[in-house]
């Protein structure tokens, strides 16, 4: 199976697209209760920064999935790179 199958159609990788999304959401969730909180109380959270640690990672994560999947759907170019590569060159 390629790589390009397995990212779109395997079971596996669709739990790691659900795992992905729910964290994504719970992410988007406490954005929401942060944002809510600060303009609630009028004074900024403190420890807040420290959510950046994994939001980082995660976001870099998502970004990428989401790149190969991409990639995954589109239907591959004939020829070799540096055929591509010198068509550009040329165009």
């Amino acid at each position: 199976m390629s790589w390009r199958a397995w990212l779109t159609t395997s079971s596996t990788a669709l739990r790691i697209d659900r795992g992905l999304a729910l964290a994504a959401g719970f992410a988007a969730l406490l954005a929401t209760v942060v944002a809510a909180a600060t303009l609630v109380t009028k004074t900024p959270l403190s420890g807040i920064e420290t959510l950046l640690i994994p939001a980082f990672p995660m976001l870099m994560v998502g970004q990428l999935r989401t790149i190969g999947i991409l990639n995954a759907r589109l239907p591959q170019p004939a020829g070799g790179w540096w055929a591509r590569w010198t068509a550009q060159v040329r165009a």
